[in-house]
């Protein structure tokens, strides 16, 4: 009996996990670079992303405030990310100055973002399927303002 509960209590944790990572994850690290320095390592799974932003009290996050150029480029912000997914990688964005390496690039089915810099280095991945997601359902969330009469 001990067995089944057991066997039962570990698929239910591996099919949960494979839910909660089923966009992937999204990951951060920072290291400082000094000898005492921090050390940050997030790894989260992406599909909490798009149920955070269904899930948040319109009082604590405020949808209506978000200015209208947002609001305008959503749509074509969740089809670019649909797009980039099936794009073969490459590098969107590399700058190089005497102190800091940047670079945004599209790796396999993320963005990824990279700094070394002389104070820290970085790294950012967040896959694209739930930016695509999270864009879809923040825009889903904000109110539609009225347009007034006489605008186009």
């Amino acid at each position: 009996m001990f067995g089944k509960i057991m066997m039962g209590t570990l698929y239910t944790t591996l099919i949960g996990g494979a839910v909660l990572f089923s966009e992937g994850a999204i990951t951060v690290n920072v290291k400082e670079k000094k000898a005492d320095g921090h050390h940050v390592f997030v790894l989260a799974p992406a599909a909490i992303v798009p149920w955070a932003i269904a899930l948040a009290p319109e009082k604590h996050v405020r949808f209506d405030e978000i200015p209208e150029e947002a609001r305008a480029v959503l749509p074509a912000l969740a089809d670019a990310a649909d797009k980039l997914e099936e794009m073969d990688d490459f590098v969107l964005v590399e700058v190089q100055s005497p102190r800091e390496h940047v670079t945004v690039e599209k790796q396999g089915g993320a963005i990824v973002v990279n700094v070394d810099s002389d104070r820290e280095t970085v790294y950012v991945s967040v896959p694209l399927r739930a930016a695509r997601h999270a864009l879809q359902e923040l825009a889903a969330r904000i109110p539609q303002r009225e347009r007034p009469a006489d605008a186009p």
